[in-house]
């Protein structure tokens, strides 16, 4: 069986060339992404100090649920442009006493009085993107905060107070402003719109803080207390759920259209989970409306009948097939995928395994013109007309993944849908501008677009956590990323490169990147792969040349059974485990920020 071995073996077959260019420099990224090898418990995720927070809770004995919940907590303060308790998410947890595969969709739902024409004028013309993305009409029920509390309580270890106590401390005592979050409140201007009293990013901004300067949020403080003490609940009802409700509905712009029923109605579902099989390996991901994970098993699925693990990373070849697989699913994703619950999505019959053998056929590898592919009729489609959404650009989002020393895994996904969501805040926390996840244009031709804005529904979401199994169904690999609409073809493609090619996963993870959107082929500029560009452009592919952030992390077991974290170099994420474990948060800020920016501005603070 040593053919099944890879995702063990803890040898590199190629090293990531020409990352370095690409990156701006960072003294502080090699200690951040210096290969991180644990026996025992791992978690990644986005910022060191979110990592720290819940390596703690591992190291003591917390479940991998308590350990995301304790990083999300803290990404809702050092990154509140990613991901926060305002938003939505979703949830793949792997119970290995159980032996069992669960998926929770956390994601935010529209209003029952939600305005389905809010993308046009009232005499019919297209409404300016921002007009409506900054407005209070574009926030859905937040979906998050229900989420995890829901997982908490049926998965966790640790009480809400010890889980939520890292981030009540930064709350309250303040927290240095990381370079990545500087950047992000100079060249955002939705938060000089925004007129919320309780957003500390407002403040930074009118204060002109620099990177170091220390940063309080003492109402989300107040408000995690009460979760604390409350339970998830008290969000979604009586003064918290007012206040909501309030800031929304009278929002600057457009005004939202959200009840205290919406929000005491919300509830996270349970999904059922969609596999493959691949050379062996059994891949598992989350249904629709979490779209991004079906996607990532329909190009694996279609890569299957494609020799890609005789290909180089940065080969032409290996670059066409990954696009083509891509092309081909966005195709499908566009005209199929929505909200289960309110209409027909064929999700067995887009991975069923003749149906993705036959769009493998359809992969155009010679050179020719390559324009938009159509969508497939998968076995179980509906005879009833749909057209294809027309979709908004591309949202962001955060993945952090954990696995505990019981052998569970947690893998959340969460977002905001656009950089500090709506503008708007709350209980120091942004609020979501999840509506843009719903397609632009509720018909096409005159019919209904099956991800068009409906009361009560669940936007798709492009997020693509997957889980990776061996021949004797032992979980040896967990992966996400940014959430962005390129997800589903970075996850592959980390994929293809430790299961095919036989890299580390930290190694997989900081290859050159590049991606597949608007019918282009779209290269990381300055890297190896920038080279190709000529050689794909005469195969009938338009290319562009792009900066690159894929929000990849990701943990895989290695050879004597430890566990690698894998994290994006172009970010200030990092794997922690039991042999990385830093002594306090102070030390997880300092690998994001200068020791002397550190230093100085927290005595001008």
């Amino acid at each position: 069986m040593d053919q099944w071995l890879s995702p063990y073996r803890d040898v590199d077959l190629l090293a990531p060339a020409g990352i370095e260019e690409v990156l701006p420099p960072d003294p502080l990224r090699e200690e951040r992404t210096a290969r991180a090898i644990s026996k025992g418990y791992m978690i990644t995720a986005a910022h060191p100090a979110a990592s720290q927070a819940g390596a703690r809770l591992l190291h003591e004995g917390g479940n991998a649920v308590d350990s995301v919940f304790a990083a999300q907590a803290i990404l809702n303060l050092v990154m509140p442009q990613s991901s926060g308790f305002g938003g939505d998410g979703a949830l793949i947890y792997w119970d290995e006493a159980a032996q069992r595969l669960y998926a929770y969709d956390g994601r935010g739902m529209a209003p029952l009085a939600v305005d389905r024409r809010i993308f046009l004028n009232p005499d019919g013309s297209e409404r300016a993107l921002d007009e409506v993305s900054n407005s209070g009409a574009t926030i859905l029920v937040p979906g998050l905060m229900s989420l995890l509390g829901h997982a908490h309580a049926r998965h966790g270890e640790f009480p809400l107070e010890q889980v939520l106590g890292d981030a009540i401390f930064l709350s309250k005592n303040g927290f240095p402003l990381s370079p990545a979050l500087h950047k992000e409140i100079r060249k955002t201007q939705v938060v000089e719109r925004e007129n919320s009293r309780s957003n500390p990013i407002k403040d930074a901004l009118s204060r002109q803080l620099q990177i170091g300067s220390l940063i309080k949020n003492t109402e989300f403080a107040s408000f995690l207390n009460v979760i604390a003490q409350c339970g998830y609940g008290a969000f979604y009802h009586g003064p918290m759920a007012d206040s909501l409700v309030q800031t929304i509905n009278h929002a600057p712009g457009i005004p939202g259209s959200m009840s205290k029923g919406d929000l005491a109605s919300y509830q996270p579902k349970e999904r059922n989970t969609i596999c493959i099989s691949y050379r062996g390996y059994r891949i598992c991901g989350m249904g629709p409306p979490i779209s991004g994970s079906l996607s990532v098993l329909q190009i694996m699925g279609m890569l299957e009948h494609h020799p890609i693990d005789k290909e180089s990373p940065d080969s032409v070849a290996a670059v066409q097939m990954i696009a083509e697989a891509a092309r081909l699913a966005i195709a499908d994703h566009d005209l199929y995928v929505a909200d289960m619950d309110y209409v027909d999505v064929p999700s067995g019959g887009l991975v069923e395994s003749r149906y993705l053998a036959m769009r493998a056929q359809e992969f155009s590898l010679g050179p020719g013109p390559k324009g938009d592919a159509r969508s497939g009729y998968p076995p179980g489609a509906s005879n009833l007309r749909y057209g294809r959404q027309k979709a908004l650009p591309p949202g962001t989002a955060t993945q952090i993944v954990a696995r505990d020393k019981m052998g569970n895994f947690a893998l959340l996904t969460s977002g905001l849908e656009t950089r500090f969501g709506s503008g708007h805040w709350v209980h120091g926390l942004p609020l979501n501008s999840a509506l843009l996840g719903f397609s632009k244009h509720n018909t096409e031709h005159g019919v209904p677009v099956r991800n068009r804005i409906e009361p009560g529904k669940r936007p798709a979401a492009s997020w693509a956590p997957v889980i990776v199994f061996d021949p004797q169904d032992r979980p040896i690999l967990a992966l996400g990323a940014a959430g962005d609409d390129q997800s589903a073809l970075y996850v592959a493609r980390v994929l293809v490169a430790v299961l095919d090619w036989g890299l580390s996963l930290q190694n997989a993870v900081s290859l050159p990147q590049f991606s597949y959107a608007d019918g282009a082929i779209h290269l990381e500029v300055k890297s190896s792969l920038a080279e190709l560009a000529v050689r794909l452009r005469n195969l009938g592919y338009t290319v562009r040349l792009q900066a690159k952030k894929t929000g990849l992390h990701g943990i895989s077991l290695i050879q004597d059974r430890g566990l690698e974290g894998g994290v994006d170099p172009r970010g200030e994420g990092m794997a922690i485990g039991d042999q990385n474990l830093l002594k306090n948060l102070r030390e997880a800020f300092e690998l994001v920020v200068p020791k002397q920016n550190l230093t100085e501005q927290s005595k001008e603070s």
